[in-house]
Parts: C-alpha cells; structure tokens; sequence
C-alpha cells in the first residue's frame, strides 16, 4: 500500500423496471409499498396488479440452496469480497463522510487507507453542506484512489439530496433548485436514503404529490438502492422503488467512521464504467430483516412532521434518545459484504435488449 500523506482536519467536526438477480429477494419487497395515499394528498408508489406480476417474473431470485452451497465451500473468490478485486472490475462507495462533516470524526487518512485495504477505486466524499472535505481528500490521495467530490445537500425542508462531480458549492434551496443548480454545473445528482425519516425525499410524513415525486425523477441521475446506515425495512422499499420506476440504482455505506468503509459498495467492469447505468454489483453483507413497530412508526413519523414546533428541549431529548439507543450507528451485518444484488446495463435493459 503507498503512503498517505497525513491531513488532519481543520474544520470541527415510468419506465419498465429493470430486471435483476438478487439473493435472498425478501417478502417486504414484493409487496406493494404506498407513500401516502390519494385520500391524504400523498402518492401510491404501487403499480397495478398486472404490473407488479410482470416485474415479480421479471426478478430472478437466487435460491438459498446456492447460498448454502457457497457458504459450504467457503467460497471467498466467486461470491464474496474476501479478495481484492482484479485488474478488471473496480469498487465504488457512492457516500462517505470525513470530519469535515459536523456528526463525522473520521480523519481524511484514515478513510484513505481503509478505501485502499478494501480495494476501492473511488470514494464518493458527500459531507454535510461542504465540498471542503473531499477537496482537501482529492489533493492527498495517493493515484489509485480517485475521491470523487460531492455533498450531500441538506434542503430547506430538511431533506437531504447528493450531487457527485462538483465544481463549486451551491446555496442552500430547495430539492428542485439544488438539483437544478447540480446538472448545470456538469455534476451529477443522487438521491441518498428516500424514505428515511427526517432527511429523505420521499420520508412518508411529509406526503410528497405525485407532480413533486415526478419532477425530482425526471432530473435525479441515481438512487440509492441500499444504504450502509439505513434501515432493514427503508432499503427495502429503496430497492422496491427503483425497480418499480427503472431508475439506475446504486449504494454506498453513509459512513461517519473509517471502519465502516468498504462494507458497501459497487463493482463495475474496468471498461466499462457508467455511474448507475452500466452493469454492475452491488456488495454488502447479510442482514438481519426487522420490522419496524407499526405504532412507533407512526409516532415518529408524526414527530418529523411537526418537527418544526417542537420547543427546543423536545428536539434535544429525541437527539439523546437516539443516542443511547445506537439509533445513529449502522445496522450490523452479519459477515464479509457479498454479492446481494446484480443489475444490468440500465440502456440495453430500458431498450429491452
């Protein structure tokens, strides 16, 4: 491995749906999932029944006797993430954070070499409200790991979008105007955790109108189809969603700590590297399904929703609950990150070829 040069930080701290091979495909993604509903001024994600059967088939699942037998031969060169990838396959993580970012410790080095030991050849540096961080990453980098430099973008109703490829920093705004500001700069938007609760675009409680979710479609680049710091249950309707609406789909870990780099990521042929649209793979290791209480869902959701009329010590207590739960540390996965999902050219697929 080269030698880092060491940089502490300065700053405190509806298209048919593309056809896939997944392993494992669990029973929360082949259900319907609504986002609201016509009643409540929100928007149904379900697609007729028809619909649904028709992208069912069109899922091949991996059956787990194949996982058993993989599990048995211990089959680190084919299946999992043991090895480094080879001269024609390259790694991506779509979302990292450094301590550039206000709830991220983790120091510019330290990400640079645990990307190098996980075989990354692109990290994604999306800090909170700063390109600073990837920035100053890119000018310390040794040659075989390029930072690509974004931001996750917090909007002025708290949700939060990625633009990848910047060139200079945009003004806070709303989701539409950043996404805007974004592409005219040449820089590409993702779109990070979409039903996550508080920061998502698409968070239940906020009952996005089918207009809204249509005109952020039409400009997004990407979405997250998996997020290292997400819940079980908001991956899965992440992956049911970009399946539903064909959208190029990628993942990345959310990290705020070094360790968690190279737990997620994306696998491309080296020649052939589109971002979300070429065929690609998508790593992590095995998690645990959970479902979410129904009542406590609906209680958060309600707290998000009325977040901004709150007294200040309510906002203060939730921070410190979540805290001592562990509500803000990633999920545990159970192993080494291994092929979860395989997708395909996003054109050949569209063109149906």
């Amino acid at each position: 491995m080269r030698p880092v040069t060491h940089a502490h930080c300065d700053h405190p701290g509806t298209s048919s749906a593309p056809a896939f091979r997944q392993r494992g495909v669990p029973a929360a993604l082949r259900g319907a999932y609504h986002c609201g509903t016509a009643s409540s001024g929100g928007w149904a994600v379900a697609p007729t029944p028809e619909g649904l059967q028709a992208q069912r088939h069109r899922m091949t699942q991996v059956q787990s006797a194949d996982r058993r037998e993989d599990e048995e031969r211990g089959d680190a060169g084919t299946r999992s993430a043991s090895r480094r990838p080879g001269d024609a396959t390259i790694r991506i993580d779509y979302h990292v954070h450094t301590c550039w970012s206000f709830d991220s410790e983790a120091t510019l080095e330290s990400l640079v070499d645990r990307a190098l030991e996980a075989g990354l050849a692109r990290l994604c540096v999306t800090d909170h409200d700063t390109i600073d961080g990837a920035l100053a990453m890119k000018r310390i980098a040794p040659p075989d790991l390029d930072v690509i430099v974004g931001c996750e973008f917090s909007t002025d109703d708290g949700s939060q979008i990625i633009g990848l490829d910047l060139k200079d920093m945009i003004p806070r705004g709303s989701a539409l105007d950043l996404m805007h500001k974004i592409k005219e700069q040449g820089g590409l938007t993702l779109i990070p955790h979409p039903f996550r609760r508080g920061h998502g675009i698409f968070r239940p409680e906020m009952k996005r109108s089918e207009s809204f979710v249509r005109s952020v479609l039409s400009i997004a680049d990407m979405v997250e189809c998996f997020n290292g710091r997400d819940s079980y249950a908001n991956n899965q309707r992440s992956l049911d969603f970009a399946v539903r609406h064909g959208l190029p789909a990628v993942a990345g870990t959310d990290a705020h700590t070094a360790e968690e780099v190279g737990s997620v990521y994306v696998e491309y042929a080296r020649d052939d590297e589109r971002h979300g649209r070429s065929a690609r793979r998508i790593y992590f290791a095995d998690r645990r399904a959970v479902s979410e209480n129904a009542l406590k869902r609906t209680a958060l959701e309600f707290y998000h929703r009325h977040d901004a009329r709150w007294p200040a010590v309510v906002g203060v207590a939730y921070r410190a609950a979540r805290e001592r739960s562990g509500r803000d540390r990633p999920p545990p996965g159970r192993g080494i990150p291994r092929i979860q999902y395989e997708l395909p050219d996003h054109e050949a697929d569209a063109d149906g070829s």
